[in-house]
């Protein structure tokens, strides 16, 4: 390696003799001596190396942290293999802390947009990690943005907060065939969501729709019986279809000329033909 040798100047020391305190201190090949006594200085000869280009030892190129001079320079270190798993390793963890940066900017994007409580959002960035952890490499379903807007909707639908599939599909970069395919792969990943209590999600959802169109709590409770009532045929269905068709039959029994089925339908993002019968 070519480099260019230094050393430090006597007068930016600011020698002084041990025995005879003279400041009469000269620079000689053996070190330091004072020309009043002729004895030489206990201190050592301070020396440092320059590199003549910045391209022998790259100390100015902003090198990662385990990288030690150039490409040709770390192959021919017998270290060069510890040195490469090293590199992967510390890229490796670069790259998972960025991952998370971009669900947890996803997560607070999707929240903000659909105005929903924040209590919930701790409990989705945990089970973004978990739940990534044990994706296939490469797999479509491991990108931040994707996950994380499912896993807003299935987070939710566990902790019974009301929201809607295609409000997540519209304000994220799900489209609605992915949603369904990713939310069965999901499902494998979060056991406790077959077994949630789907009848408190469900009444959830009665509930924004009495909201909704003004029409009181008797509608609300009406509607809740009739779900009672019919819960062991309608049970295999989605929440949605339970609601729309428990506050249809509600609206059609005490309701009719208030509001229409069409509209509960259209507020649930379901069809009517769903909910014939």
């Amino acid at each position: 390696m070519a480099v260019g040798k230094e050393t430090i100047g006597v007068n930016y020391l600011n020698l002084t003799c041990d025995l005879c305190n003279s400041s009469d201190v000269v620079e000689t090949i053996q070190g330091y001596v004072c020309r009043a006594c002729g004895v030489e200085l206990a201190i050592q000869k301070l020396q440092y190396d320059r590199p003549y280009t910045e391209d022998v030892v790259q100390y100015a190129m902003g090198l990662g942290k385990t990288q030690i001079g150039n490409k040709r320079e770390r192959l021919a270190s017998p270290l060069s293999r510890s040195l490469k798993r090293l590199n992967q390793h510390n890229s490796r963890m670069e790259n998972e802390e960025l991952v998370k940066f971009r669900a947890q900017r996803e997560i607070s994007r999707i929240f903000e947009v659909l105005d929903l409580p924040r209590t919930a959002k701790k409990r989705i960035i945990d089970r973004f990690s978990k739940v990534r952890a044990h994706l296939k490499p490469r797999s479509r379903l491991r990108n931040p943005e994707k996950l994380s807007a499912i896993l807003v909707y299935m987070v939710l639908k566990l902790e019974n907060i009301a929201v809607l599939k295609d409000e997540v599909v519209n304000n994220s970069d799900l489209t609605s065939e992915e949603f369904n395919r990713f939310f069965i792969q999901i499902r494998h990943y979060l056991p406790e969501y077959s077994g949630r209590d789907r009848a408190t999600s469900v009444s959830q959802k009665l509930l924004e729709i009495t909201e909704y169109f003004g029409l009181g709590m008797p509608f609300y409770f009406l509607a809740k019986k009739v779900m009672h009532r019919l819960w062991d045929v309608v049970k295999n269905t989605t929440d949605n279809v339970i609601a729309g068709l428990c506050a249809s039959i509600t609206t059609l029994c005490s309701y009719k000329g208030v509001i229409n089925v069409s509209s509960i339908c259209e507020l649930l993002s379901i069809k009517m033909s769903t909910i014939q019968f």
